[in-house]
């Protein structure tokens, strides 16, 4: 039984032996050099009509002593001086004042995408825009308005906003 068991052991010996030498016989290698990585960037500029910069300011577009059917409307432009194609959302990130009484009735649209303003601060909102590579485009309507069906809750409140345009690249 012994020689039966060292036999079979020899055989797998050196049927391990003759695989791992196929192997070595069968395999080569090559060095890859100079492997590398670069990344472009995303950068947009925003204008109100004026000089193109990272931020703009909008307090033309503005209700002033505002009842209901009230609106103000301006425009906007965006240039992307990237490496890549930005696609636009919209984010209202911080407002002031009477924000609790006049986010659910002052409504914003800005290319026709619209809503009250506490729509606009949950997360952003796609605007259906896309900015290509070295374009500038624009002009792009931003409208504020309070409704006709808005009541005397209203009456003598101020809410001032701070928005966030983010171009994400187009994948």
């Amino acid at each position: 039984m012994r020689k039966i068991v060292v036999g079979f052991l020899m055989m797998v010996v050196i049927a391990g032996l003759t695989t791992a030498t196929g192997y070595a016989a069968f395999a080569a290698s090559a060095d890859v050099q100079n492997i590398s990585f670069s990344t472009g960037n995303a950068e947009l500029l925003v204008s109100n009509g004026g000089a193109y910069g990272p931020s703009t300011d909008l307090s033309s577009i503005a209700i002033t002593n505002g009842y209901p059917g009230s609106t103000s409307t301006g425009n906007l432009w965006f240039k992307n001086t990237g490496d890549v194609p930005l696609k636009l959302s919209a984010q209202l990130v911080s407002a002031t004042d009477d924000w609790g009484t006049l986010s659910p009735v002052a409504e914003v649209s800005l290319n026709s995408i619209n809503g009250p303003l506490a729509n606009w601060n949950t997360s952003p909102v796609d605007i259906n825009i896309t900015v290509p590579v070295g374009a500038e485009v624009g002009p792009y309507p931003v409208v504020l308005s309070i409704p006709s069906s808005a009541d005397n809750s209203i009456a003598n409140k101020t809410v001032t906003t701070q928005w966030v345009v983010t171009g994400a690249q187009v994948l």
